[in-house]
């Protein structure tokens, strides 16, 4: 194993559309809750990956770089 001061993520999103029906929460454990937004209208601040996968369905692209 090399020692290294530089890590790689990945972020892996999905899209679907979503017909009807509400979230729920199936491990109160790990998740206090689940809701549906309006893309338009979201709650901030948002989690840094969310904002990227954003970024991702609006722009059309596959994957950014980032720093």
């Amino acid at each position: 194993m090399v020692e290294s001061d530089s890590f790689h993520n990945v972020h892996i999103n999905v899209t679907a559309e979503w017909k009807n029906g509400k979230p729920k929460v199936l491990e109160p454990e790990k998740c206090d809750s689940w809701d549906w937004y309006d893309i338009n209208n979201l709650p901030s601040p948002l989690f840094k990956n969310v904002a990227l996968s954003l970024k991702n369905y609006q722009s059309g692209k596959n994957c950014f770089d980032i720093e």
